[in-house]
């Protein structure tokens, strides 16, 4: 698919007409589908777009169509899909298996959700929270064509052909102990079929004074491709702990989308974790719309063989005295290669920004590769913004000294390159998480050595 210039590919009809035929009776379909006939796919050469193989995720993409059956049998979905305690949501091939899931109300559960927190697919919801999730998902999930920039290919391929919608709603004032966990599972192709197209969408909405942790993980069984969404809205002095996983199958290709606004003091921890598919994009969208707003975000990439991801990070301070912090590191080995590009915008009159962002990238293999562009724009005085960004090998000085102290050479660069990831992964909760974290550096390191 490689050209002398580069452009928007067109998605073919056949794949529209696939998405639309889901969605047959709704009026809907026909507004994403001409905008998709006009429009295309993102522009490879726009500036957010640079690093993301777009040719490939195209290729993929297009030879992918929706399961004819979603449906996994309990035996086979237990032994690929993990458990991190609380209230479990299930989706297959994007839409919702009772039968897998965890009822919120379950005596099973360590510790079952208080009431006015709501979880469940969108159309099982009641009252206020179905109200309030379905006002996000006009705004955010489903946007009309008008309401579209020219790189929102793959949002208006979601709005189209996409699955049924995982929903967390927490009531404002209370308060969940317990993760939530939300897991959106790709099937495999049975014979001869195609390979698997899945679109899975997320809506958290915290609301005011509320809180949650929220565990939110992609996996797959085989080769095809994940185009996923989540949106998040984290109300006046909320707070929201959110943990993104994406462990695909080594031939899948994964695009992942997630948009996020904060209002006046709330707190975000966002925490997302790159570990499978050939290749995959980390897309995140946050907005600061209240003051006093911060967010923390961090990100791991484990990378090998000849893996590719692209972290694309927007962060936007639009009003005063927010601040945010970004700390995305990767670890890459083989002929795998890491992208980062992460735009921090401080808009007019956001005076009293304090914004950080770092990007540092480890790599283990002379042939591995790690592209970095941290951006800063700003727009406003006194502010205080920082960023910096690093791409190295294992720090010789360090473990020259290991060895002097007698630390065999393989343990001593074991220990390095744990360290190195202990920054993001030690604030991972629950601890078998954060185990799972450990082990795969492990497993990453042990390919370094053989």
């Amino acid at each position: 698919m490689s050209t002398a210039v580069r452009t928007a590919a067109r998605i073919p009809g056949e794949l529209l007409d696939s998405l639309a035929g889901d969605r047959a009776g709704e009026s809907h379909p026909t507004v994403w589908s001409e905008w998709l006939e006009a429009n295309g796919l993102p522009d490879p050469s726009a500036e957010e777009w640079r690093y993301t193989p777009l040719d490939e995720m195209a290729e993929a993409l297009f030879a992918s169509r929706p399961a004819g059956s979603p449906g996994i049998d309990p035996a086979t979905f237990d032994a690929v899909a993990p458990r991190h305690g609380g209230v479990r949501l299930v989706f297959i091939d994007g839409r919702f298996s009772e039968e897998l899931s965890d009822s919120p109300a379950s005596a099973d559960l360590e510790e079952p959700l208080p009431p006015g927190a709501r979880v469940g697919e969108l159309c099982g919801l009641q009252g206020p929270h179905a109200a309030d999730a379905a006002e996000l998902l006009g705004r955010w999930a489903l946007p009309q064509g008008e309401d579209l920039a020219p790189n929102d290919g793959f949002r208006a391929l979601n709005a189209l052909g996409g699955g049924d919608t995982a929903v967390v709603s927490i009531s404002p004032g209370v308060a969940v102990g317990s993760p939530i966990h939300i897991l959106h599972l790709r099937s495999a192709a049975a014979g001869d079929d195609p390979p698997t197209l899945s679109q899975p969408r997320t809506l958290i909405d915290v609301g005011s004074g509320a809180s949650c942790r929220v565990i939110e993980t992609h996996l797959s069984m085989g080769a095809g491709f994940t185009n996923a969404t989540t949106r998040i809205r984290v109300g006046v002095d909320g707070h929201l702990h959110h943990i993104r996983v994406q462990d695909e199958h080594h031939a899948a290709h994964h695009m992942g989308d997630t948009v996020v606004e904060t209002h006046r003091g709330a707190h975000l921890e966002s925490i997302a974790v790159n570990l499978g598919a050939s290749r995959s994009r980390c897309g995140i969208d946050l907005a600061l719309c209240g003051e006093h707003a911060t967010a923390d975000l961090s990100g791991l990439s484990l990378l090998s063989a000849d893996q590719r991801c692209d972290t694309v990070l927007g962060v936007d301070h639009r009003v005063p005295n927010c601040t945010s912090s970004q700390d995305f590191r990767s670890i890459v080995d083989d002929r795998a290669r890491s992208s980062f590009c992460g735009h921090v915008l401080v808009d007019h009159g956001a005076a009293g920004t304090d914004s950080s962002q770092s990007n540092r990238n480890l790599l283990l293999s002379r042939r591995a590769q790690a592209d970095t562009r941290p951006w800063l724009e700003i727009l406003a005085d006194d502010v205080k913004c920082t960023h910096g960004a690093t791409v190295g090998r294992i720090d010789e000085d360090a473990r020259f000294y290991m060895l002097s102290r007698g630390i065999p050479a393989e343990k001593a660069e074991s220990m390095l390159i744990g360290a190195f990831a202990a920054e993001v992964i030690d604030d991972v909760e629950p601890p078998a998480l954060r185990d799972t974290l450990y082990a795969r550096i492990d497993e990453l390191d042990q390919g370094a050595h053989s």
